[in-house]
């Protein structure tokens, strides 16, 4: 069995609001992790992803930042996770912070 381990990782080094620490209300479940997972895929590996967060917590516009083992195919599967997320929305003067970018990696690894 496979386990998917979302962990913050810092903030980016843009303008506009940092998320330096994810607060996410949603991340994949166990059915949606494994839903769709490509066969072939390494049992470990990591993906380091940079996302705009939503005003309603969605992420749009992710990079892949990084993924190891290179030329694993993980980026996509971690991509296509990223529709599971949702992010505690943000608030400034009581309005949602809207373009807030936040950077996390997915870990895949076996577990017994």
């Amino acid at each position: 069995m496979l386990a998917l381990i979302a962990v913050a990782t810092g903030a980016l080094s843009s303008s506009g609001p940092i998320i330096e620490s994810p607060s996410w209300s949603r991340t994949p479940t166990a059915e949606e992790f494994s839903l769709g997972r490509r066969t072939g895929l390494p049992p470990e590996g990591a993906v380091t992803l940079s996302c705009m967060v939503r005003a309603d917590g969605l992420l749009e516009a992710c990079v892949v930042e990084s993924v190891a083992p290179a030329q694993s195919r993980l980026d996509e599967e971690a991509l296509r996770l990223t529709q599971y997320y949702r992010h505690k929305p943000r608030f400034w003067d009581g309005r949602p912070v809207v373009g807030a970018k936040v950077r996390f990696t997915i870990r895949w690894r076996d577990q017994p």
